[in-house]
């Protein structure tokens, strides 16, 4: 069985070893910083997912919760 995952970045230069290194500079939604959590690296099941999820967070700005 084989999974396929697809990621959309913006460094050339990294590669699957490396992925993970930004995942500990700050937390994600998802993960802690270490050493309480894992690095990670997020992916997609589709390209377009991937530039979905790009797509929303290109501006570098933090969403306003609207919500409460």
């Amino acid at each position: 069985m084989s999974i396929s995952v697809w990621r959309i970045g913006s460094i050339k230069a990294l590669t699957l070893q490396t992925l993970w290194i930004g995942s500990t500079f700050e937390a994600g939604r998802w993960h802690r910083k270490p050493p309480e959590g894992q690095p990670v690296v997020y992916a997609g099941s589709s390209r377009a997912l991937c530039q979905l999820e790009k797509r929303v967070h290109c501006t570098g700005r933090a969403w306003i919760n609207t919500s409460a």
